[in-house]
Formats: structure tokens, sequence, C-alpha cells
């Protein structure tokens, strides 16, 4: 079976390096399942700070210098491209050459901003990145903190309020999702490894609080994924590639805020467990559970989470069970989600009969190094081995 640090080394990295537009700045936008590179495709604000903030923590992992450039190409693109230098914050898109063609801010997109440009300063010890990040957390505050686990999430170009559609799914256009508030919490976390700050800190306090006590069905043992008008919580499946993300996300708060709290770190063993009972098949784990029907694709992305989430419950619980789990679904991946064609990486996903799925792209929106090339670097940190 490939290495880990092997297959980040000659697999995924080349993958995302080959995408960089020297000529119009940031990376290409999106490359076909069938591996055609589509040069004028649209740029998101999503994928571009991912590309930052994977490329910062390779750089970290490696100390490749060569890495460097791709971390400056990628912040120069945000903040030249995506950053409204009059009203503060990110837009959504941009067309292939950099010109705005969706103005929204969305909190969703700023977090990873603020992940992105934290992590990068950290990687390149500059306390003016960091402060960037802290500028941009206040003015997220500013405009969309509302209680401790309610933000208003979209906005118009002048940070006027928006009914939330662009993170709508499940047919459903709800206002407020635990989506954003993972990632704000994910973000905040980050940021403060670099930035201690009362404020900050009593925004993150507020963030697990609000997990502990509004999003956690402690009798089926996972997370809400919505709240509506009303700020009443929705009950409408479960995630399990969120909640097992979830799960190490808050205990990596915990550990970097030096928090003990039995009931958390209660919370997050029972979610584990319960999406490892619930999802775990000997072909990586399912997707989920909405309105009552199983979705047993296989999404890439769910599979680098779910790697990091039993990797984490397994040096919580030294329950060997969880460590073959990643060896399982690390196996799996290799086996089916690896596209094994020269100048790809992985598959969006398969169906429950092992097809892919063909409607996505290799590289697009929504698909980056983030996921995949942040958790094998997770394994590498945390001692796993193949």
């Amino acid at each position: 079976m490939t290495g880990i640090k092997e297959h980040l080394e000659k697999c995924i990295i080349p993958f995302w390096k080959g995408l960089i537009d020297q000529e119009n700045g940031g990376f290409f936008g999106y490359v076909s399942h069938d591996l055609v590179l589509d040069k004028r495709a649209p740029k998101s604000i999503i994928a571009h700070a991912r590309y930052l903030y994977t490329f910062s923590l390779w750089y970290q992992l490696f100390k490749d210098e060569s890495l460097r450039m791709y971390m400056d190409h990628s912040y120069r693109f945000l903040k030249e491209a995506f950053y409204d230098q009059k009203q503060g914050g990110y837009i959504w898109m941009v067309d292939y050459q950099g010109h705005p063609i969706n103005t929204t801010k969305h909190v969703y997109a700023q977090s990873f901003v603020i992940y992105a440009l934290s992590e990068y300063g950290i990687a390149i010890s500059d306390q003016r990145i960091v402060h960037e990040a802290f500028d941009l957390f206040q003015l997220v505050d500013q405009h969309a903190y509302r209680d401790h686990c309610h933000y208003h999430e979209q906005f118009r170009e002048d940070w006027t309020p928006l009914k939330n559609g662009l993170l709508a799914v499940h047919g459903l256009n709800l206002p407020y999702t635990t989506n954003t508030l993972l990632h704000l919490l994910e973000a905040y976390t980050n940021l403060y490894r670099a930035h201690q700050d009362d404020v900050l800190k009593d925004r993150i306090l507020g963030l697990l609080k609000g997990f502990k006590d509004r999003l956690y069905h402690e009798d089926e043992k996972l997370f809400y994924m919505y709240f509506d008008e009303d700020r009443r919580t929705k009950h409408l499946g479960q995630s399990y590639g969120h909640d097992i993300e979830t799960c190490w996300l808050i205990d990596r708060t915990c550990d970097i805020l030096n928090i003990e709290d039995p009931y958390i770190r209660r919370m997050t063993r029972d979610v584990a467990e319960y999406v490892y009972q619930r999802a775990m098949t000997s072909r990586g784990l399912l997707s989920e559970v909405i309105h009552g029907e199983q979705i047993e694709d296989r999404i890439w992305w769910i599979q680098a989470e779910a790697m990091v989430g039993f990797m984490n419950h397994y040096q919580k619980t030294n329950d060997e069970k969880y460590l073959k789990a990643v060896q399982d679904i690390y196996q799996f991946i290799l086996n089916e989600l690896v596209d094994h064609r020269e100048g790809s990486e992985w598959f969006w996903g398969i169906d429950d009969k092992g097809n892919t799925l063909n409607d996505h792209g290799i590289a697009e929106a929504w698909k980056a190094p983030y996921h995949n090339g942040r958790a094998l670097v997770e394994l590498i940190k945390r001692g796993y081995e193949k």
C-alpha cells in the first residue's frame, strides 16, 4: 500500500501545483471528470482560500521552499481579485481573469479566508498576515454575530443582509447552517493559535457552547444541520462526514485552548462511535441520511475527514477498531477513489455500485486540496503509518 507521505508527494501535491494560472492569477477553476482543463472557468473564493491554507500546511510539513511560490501566489490573488478594498471582506466568485461576477459576501467564505490567512501567517512568521485575519474576524463579528450560535450568513457587497442561498442544499434554503458554525470554530481556533485575544476567545467558547447546548442531539448522538428563521433546530437527518469532522475539530479546539470539559469529550466520543456504527462499511464511509433516506455514495471529502476523525478517536480511546477503520478507509481510497490516470488526483466519489460520479470534476469550486491535503498531513502529524 502506498504510504501517505508518498501519496501526497507523488499524486496530490503535483496535481494542485499543476493548476496554477501564471497568466491571469490564482488557479484554474475547473478540470472535468474527463481531465479537460477549462482555463476560462470562474474562480471561487472557497477554492482559493483552501489553496492558500493547504499550501501553507504543506510548506510547513515538507520544509520545501519551492512551495513558497504557491502560497504567495494564492495570497496575491485573494487580495487582488476577491478582497473588497472599500468595504472589507471577500466576494464569492470572479471570472478567469479575476473580474467580479458574484459580489455576495458569505460568512462561510470569510471563515475560510481567516483560516487560510492565519495559517499562512504562521507558516511564514508574518504577524501582518495574522492581523489581516484578525481584522476580518472583527468585520465578521461586527456584521454577522447575533448570539453565540447564530451568525447571519449571507450579505450584499455593502454588508446588507441577504437570505441565505449560497449554501442551500437538500432543496432547503434555511438561514442558519451548522456547517458555517463549524468552519467559524475551525477558523477562529486557528487564528487563536497565532493571536490570543479575549473577544476571539469568547466567540470560540460561545461556539463550543452552541454545539453542546443547541446543536447536539444527545439521544441520537448527532449534530443538527440547520436552524430555521426562529432559530429552532431542524432535524432532517445526519451528515456523517460533517459529524466526524466536527468531532475532531472540537477536540482540536479544546486542546489548543486547554479546555477540560468532560461533557464535550463525551459528546465527541459518542458521536464518533455512532458514526462508526451507522456509516462505516468495508468500502469507506457512507454519505448521509436525509429525510429518512440513506445516501450510500462514498464522497472524497467524507473519507478524508473520517480518517482524521477515527484516528483522533483511536488516540483518545486506544481502541484498535478505530485504527483499523483508518487503515480500511485509506485502502479503499487507494483502490477506488484515486484516479490512476496520468495527471489526475481523486474522483469526487463513487456510488454504492462502485461507479464514479461523473457529473463532478476532478477540480472545481468545491473540490480543492483542503480536505484530503489536510487529512494526510494530520495523519502524518499524529504518527499514523500505513
